[in-house]
């Protein structure tokens, strides 16, 4: 059996506020120095985020300069998503107890303050002062504080932050509360949010006796906090750690029970003697006796009595005396036995409520751990649908397999199917893009569709979507009247015989007077005008007659103006030509020359002229050929399916 000493903190009840994940270690540790570990969780800590999201962001981040951690739940967290055998660039740790879960999970040599677990004592460490240039990834929980990433971005560091984890709010009823300080002596917190939460679940009539509770903290940001609400000269260890904070509260219970001894009359070994003594007979109260004289004084006094004359009557008042005395002793006896069961029945009435108080913190424990195994099994139901997404995947992929498998089971005869749909496209293409054949390219891709649709495979189904897309973009392609254009061709060849050239001049009267020469001597001299006067006269005298029966009279030789109307001809049947080709540069620049030559050698005051004019600039503005569109898409994908590996 343990001694005393051996048990620094026997009697002592701490309250841990800690999650229930992270508080075992620090209960036993407390119940192995003897005290007692009365759990009372504030917050309960649950993963944040998507796996897949979060897990991209280590992969991203495996080059960076360090990855800087600022709590156990956040390494716990990492490892569990990013796997143990990855590779993690230099470590930081904000405190010891950090630096422990990393080596513990496989990634030791972390890098943590271990003068003070804090962020600024963080941003004290010497790898951390050169940081321009550099990048760096907080791995931390929800809503934490930012002093690490504005310190180091203000030194000119690419900061970024992974939250895996958040902090869910617990609630307490007054009852359990009330109870739980009433028992405790002490009170480890281990963040100032815990703090805060403890103070708000406290009722405020509670609040002197948390007060009165000594308190552990663990910086002084929190100790300062602490000395705030009213606490008296709370904890701090050395450093974060479970082995710390108990080491602390050893501390400080020795120097209670030292100041204790020096406030106490007897010795510390004779009071801690006489407490088990008085503990282990049933803690007996003492009874005050009335004092008794000594039986040398009875014995003289007894001998005075017999020798004097009334020795009868002392004899009988001894004996009074002595009944008197076995009456009070009795009786102090019945009180001794009555008090010893009364404090029996209160030591076990405060053992079982002890007991029952005890019970009601582990159900509520209990509860807390089945929240969290709750938030826990609703990860594995997501990592379960991701497992399932990825099955569907794999299914998928089996599925082309499959269907890989039975073509070459089936002899090749698909493949063969589908290399002759190939050449029916390649066809279309040829015929759209060398002939502008658009009915042909329109019937091979028909048949093509035909083809594919015959072989029923669902592979081939974004295949004939392509090649539908294509067919409507054929078909919305405009189409001339090219017989309409041709006919208006033909009918200005037969007519450019009869079409008058400027090198004939129609017949008519010479002689006579001129037409306005009459007007034309009102503004002239006396002179002038007797002069036109005569010219007149003269002129009425002779009349002269063209007597051949030419219908006009030719400036050129006929053979000239057989050259000059087979031109023309020359170039209709040019635009014919290039109408029957479909091409529409051609054509409109043999009808441009052809309106030229018109207008050069044919009278253009002709009607008949003026209507073959009009005729040309009517057909210059027909489009033969649109330009093409695109037929490649269908017969990329067709490719790809034929390809030995399909993507």
């Amino acid at each position: 059996m343990k001694s005393k000493a051996s048990l620094p903190l026997k009697g002592l009840r701490v309250i841990v506020t800690r999650p229930d994940l992270q508080a075992g270690n620090l209960s036993l540790l407390l119940e192995a120095q003897g005290a007692e570990a009365a759990r009372l969780p504030v917050f309960a800590i649950a993963a944040s985020g998507d796996d897949e999201a979060s897990r991209a962001i280590l992969s991203a981040h495996r080059d960076d300069d360090g990855w800087i951690f600022t709590s156990a739940n956040a390494v716990r967290y990492a490892a569990e998503i990013d796997g143990r055998d990855a590779g993690w660039p230099s470590l930081f740790a904000v405190g010891g107890a950090t630096a422990a879960a990393l080596a513990a999970v496989g990634h030791p040599g972390a890098i943590w303050p271990e003068q003070r677990a804090s962020s600024e004592a963080l941003l004290q460490l010497p790898p951390l002062q050169d940081a321009a240039g550099k990048r760096y990834l907080i791995v931390a929980g929800e809503d934490g504080r930012e002093l690490i990433a504005t310190g180091l971005a203000a030194r000119g560091a690419q900061v970024d932050t992974l939250s895996l984890y958040r902090r869910r709010p617990l609630e307490h009823d007054e009852a359990r509360i009330e109870a739980e300080i009433a028992l405790a002596d002490a009170i480890v917190i281990t963040s100032g949010e815990t703090l805060e939460r403890l103070w708000l679940l406290t009722p405020e009539a509670l609040r002197p006796s948390l007060l009165a509770l000594k308190l552990v903290v663990p910086s002084p940001r929190v100790l300062e906090k602490a000395l705030a609400l009213g606490f008296t000269a709370p904890l701090l260890p050395e450093t974060v750690s479970d082995d710390a904070i108990v080491h602390c509260l050893g501390v400080w219970r020795k120097g209670q029970v030292q100041d204790l001894s020096m406030s106490s009359p007897n010795p510390p070994d004779a009071a801690d003697n006489d407490a088990e003594v008085s503990a282990s007979a049933g803690a007996v109260p003492p009874i005050s006796v009335p004092s008794v004289p000594p039986l040398a004084s009875m014995a003289s006094e007894t001998r005075d009595v017999s020798a004097s004359p009334k020795s009868s009557g002392g004899a009988i008042a001894w004996l009074l005396v002595l009944l008197l005395a076995g009456a009070l002793g009795y009786g102090g006896w019945l009180l001794w036995d009555l008090r010893a069961n009364q404090a029996s029945l209160l030591q076990a009435q405060d053992h079982a409520l002890r007991r029952l108080t005890r019970q009601a913190a582990e159900l509520d424990n209990l509860t807390s751990q089945t929240a969290t195994r709750q938030s826990d099994l609703a990860r594995v139901l997501q990592r379960s649908g991701s497992d399932l997404a990825a099955m569907q995947g794999r299914l998928d992929n089996s599925e082309q397999l499959m269907g890989r498998m039975t073509e070459e089971l089936q002899g090749g005869r698909t493949r063969f199917a589908l290399a002759s749909v190939e050449q029916l496209m390649l066809l279309a293409n040829d015929r759209l893009l060398l002939e502008h054949d658009v009915r042909s390219a329109l019937l091979a891709l028909q048949i093509a569709d035909e083809r594919l649709g015959a072989l029923n495979d669902p592979r081939l189904f974004r295949v004939r979507e392509a090649i539908a897309r294509e067919r409507a973009q054929l078909q919305a392609l405009p189409r001339p009247d090219l017989t309409s254009a041709s006919l208006t061709l033909s009918s200005l060849i037969d007519r450019a015989d009869s079409l008058p050239l400027r090198a004939r001049v129609e017949p008519r009267q010479f002689g006579g007077a001129r037409p306005g020469s009459a007007g034309s001597d009102a503004g002239a001299r006396w002179y002038e005008r007797v002069w036109a006067s005569v010219r007149s006269a003269v002129a009425s005298l002779f009349v002269i007659r063209r007597e051949d029966n030419a219908a006009s009279l030719r400036l050129l030789p006929a053979e000239d103006e057989a050259v000059i109307v087979h031109v023309l001809i020359l170039k209709l049947e040019s635009a014919r030509v290039a109408l029957l080709r479909g091409e529409t540069a051609s054509f409109r620049e043999v009808l441009g020359s052809a309106a030229d030559w018109l207008r050069q050698f044919f009278r253009a005051d002709d009607p008949g002229v003026e209507a073959a004019l009009g005729e040309i600039e009517r057909l210059q503005a027909l489009e033969l050929s649109a330009p093409p569109p695109e037929l490649s898409g269908s017969l990329t994908l067709l490719r790809q399916v034929l390809a030995p590996n399909p993507q």
